[in-house]
């Protein structure tokens, strides 16, 4: 079998995950042996002559030393175990991400699992995006949102990276023996050199660091015989989680990441218990270094012998080259029409489009016109139409036209207006107590971005459609620009569920071409489920959302919660025993930059001010979103 296109086969339909071991971080990070050598100088121990005794040590001698040494340390060292594990990991000091690090950075995946301590990968993902937003001249505040967030074996983890497989979630890096930052430089902004980790120090980009919001990812480091059979016996929750990932993805194991016993055990519990995994598994390994057809028939791990050296090209090789648009998806109408109204594509806008069709561009910028994106002058260009003549549509409140031909209706519609204007406060609210610096120092434009106006902007735009008499509406993806803190697939939800609760949505259909990589890679591995959000109740539909109630003991819990979004959050903060200004309110992702977690003081004054009650929609809730709660810790009298 033809490994390669098979691999570029699960990765175009969204079930590749790569799997990295300590080969992916080589010539930053030292190899297994060479870590445990490390180890051994620091706690004193002299080793013995590696052609001698030791020549042909096994996975298991390398265990047991490291628990040697490991124990020596706690024992007999005034130096914290972490540091010296920490210190240990580097060859020659913090450096830029190796060349296959760099190539894996430059794909798009929702989830990367890995047995690897190091912050390598997410500094990789970071100086992309930075590189991206230098281009586009972002502001510092907007290059610091995190790219990628870090978890481990936790229950709570478990339960993040799991609901990541069915929902829309900013990317993961799913750390299975523990997480240590400190290895990676990064270019930053301001054009020095700094450790990635003090640069996520500085920038307080908490899910990113190795103290996350749900537990130390120190303490869950995994390096001697203790440390692997407490993994191995006692974590049932992450086995089981674990199981989940292996069975309903393809891994891609770079690095090896096959070397370590307790993972192959833990394969072969799966298998035992499950059966044989529905979708193979493929790795890259040096040549004789695996049993090719041991784990072919074992696992189902297909393997791929090559140099190390060629890793970096076969990494960026996956990629499928570009090819004819796809229909990504479609839903029908609720009603006798069997027509078929809705349709989502990767292709772009059409040249010639039909007169009784409306087209809705995405617009953006805070000037009186909106501003167009490359696409959309391109598309105007490729029309012979001009985006300078734009007015505003009377009576909408975030609706533009061209001047009326014989052709198509053309609207832009910007998912953008003022937090402090009336329709800010009451469309996109912001906490009252949320710091201002930000409405000073960034253009309001992007200040202004928000994901919670999606719903009404297409609402509003279909609905002149529907008074102008076109019975066909395609629009780009909206409010999905590149400085945004929200992946484009909530845009593309908010757009689906505006159009499945649009009362007007049996007279026209609409064509969304979401020309995003994100977006349709979540889409066609089921990450987005478009008849779950075409299902409603008399245009009326709820939607999924978790919530967590994080208490100041540690204790965490996460429920998957479905909810008609227009509810008042104070219900539902009752429902669940919350009460009192100790606990604020976050969302994640944030709907816009300059968001902040709401206290319950904040909502008291913008439902006084408002004169409505807050709903979920307003706060910032989204389809596939996590709403979290988190008690704040009490105040020690003096």
């Amino acid at each position: 079998m033809e490994i390669l296109p098979e691999v570029r086969s699960a990765y175009g339909r969204g079930r590749l995950v790569p799997f990295l071991g300590a080969g992916m971080s080589r010539r930053v990070c030292r190899d297994w042996l060479g870590m445990i050598q490390a180890l051994e100088a620091s706690a004193g121990i002299v080793a013995a002559a590696e052609d001698g005794p030791r020549a042909h040590s096994t996975e298991l001698d390398y265990i047991r030393r490291a628990a040697q040494a490991l124990d020596r340390l706690r024992l007999g060292s005034s130096e914290i175990v972490v540091e010296s594990i920490r210190k240990a990991l580097l060859e020659n000091g913090p450096a830029e991400p190796p060349p296959q690090t760099r190539a894996l950075a430059s794909l798009y995946w929702p989830l990367v699992v890995s047995t690897n301590y190091d912050d390598l990968y997410a500094a990789a993902v970071h100086q992309v995006a930075l590189a991206e937003r230098w281009a586009l001249k972002s502001p510092d505040a907007e290059r610091r949102a995190p790219i990628v967030q870090i978890a481990g074996r936790s229950s709570i983890d478990c339960h993040r990276v799991l609901s990541a497989l069915s929902h829309p979630a900013p990317r993961l890096l799913w750390a299975l023996q523990g997480y240590l930052g400190g290895q990676a430089l990064l270019h930053t902004p301001e054009g020095s050199v700094l450790s990635y980790r003090e640069w996520v120090r500085r920038n307080a980009i908490g899910m990113t660091e190795e103290h996350g919001p749900h537990g130390d990812l120190r303490r869950q480091i995994v390096v001697g015989h203790a440390d692997y059979r407490r993994v191995a016996l006692r974590s049932e929750g992450f086995r089981r989680a674990f199981a989940e990932v292996f069975r309903s993805r393809s891994f891609l194991f770079l690095g090896s990441g096959l070397s370590e016993t307790y993972f192959l055990d833990l394969f072969s519990q799966i298998i035992e218990f499950y059966g044989p995994g529905t979708y193979p598994h493929f790795a890259v390994c040096s040549k004789g270094r695996v049993d090719v057809d041991f784990l072919r028939h074992n696992f189902g791990i297909w393997v791929l012998e090559m140099s190390h050296e060629d890793l970096p090209e076969f990494i960026t090789s996956i990629k499928p080259q570009p090819r004819q648009p796809r229909l990504l998806g479609i839903g029908h109408a609720v009603g006798a029409s069997p027509d078929e109204r809705l349709g989502i594509t990767t292709s772009e806008l059409p040249a010639a489009i039909p007169p009784s069709t409306c087209v809705i561009l995405s617009g953006g910028g805070s000037g009186a016109v909106p501003r167009l994106s490359d696409r959309s002058n391109a598309f105007l260009h490729r029309a012979g139409l001009s985006g300078e003549l734009l007015k505003k549509v009377p009576g909408k409140q975030l609706l533009w036209r061209l001047p009326p031909t014989s052709g198509p209706l053309v609207l832009v519609a910007r998912a953008r207006v003022d937090p402090d204007s009336q329709l800010g406060r009451e469309l996109r609210p912001i906490a009252p107590s949320a710091p201002r610096e930000l409405r000073t120092s960034v253009k309001p434009g992007r200040l202004w971005r928000d994901v919670r106006l999606t719903p009404f902007v297409l609402r509003e735009a279909l609905n002149f459609a529907l008074e102008d008499n076109r019975s066909r509406a395609v629009s780009t993806l909206l409010a999905s620009g590149a400085l945004r803190t929200f992946p484009t697939s909530y845009s593309l939800v908010e757009m689906i569920r505006a159009w499945a609760t649009f009362p007007g949505r049996d007279r026209i259909a609409l064509t969304i071409h979401a020309g995003d990589e994100v977006a349709a890679h979540d889409l066609v591995a089921g990450r987005i489920d478009v008849p779950r959000l075409l299902s409603t109740d008399h245009g009326r539909g709820t939607i999924e959302f978790w919530l967590e109630i994080a208490e100041c003991d540690g204790n965490i819990t996460r429920l998957l919660t479905l909810k008609d979004p227009t509810l008042p959050l104070r219900p539902l903060l009752e429902l669940h025993g919350i009460a009192g200004n100790r606990w604020k309110v976050d969302v994640e992702p944030w709907p816009c930059l300059g968001w902040a977690p709401w206290t319950l003081e904040d909502v008291e004054v913008w439902e006084h001010v408002v004169g409505v009650q807050l709903s979920l929609e307003r706060i910032g809730v989204l389809h596939g979103s996590t709403l979290r709660l988190v008690e704040c810790s009490p105040q020690v009298p003096r």
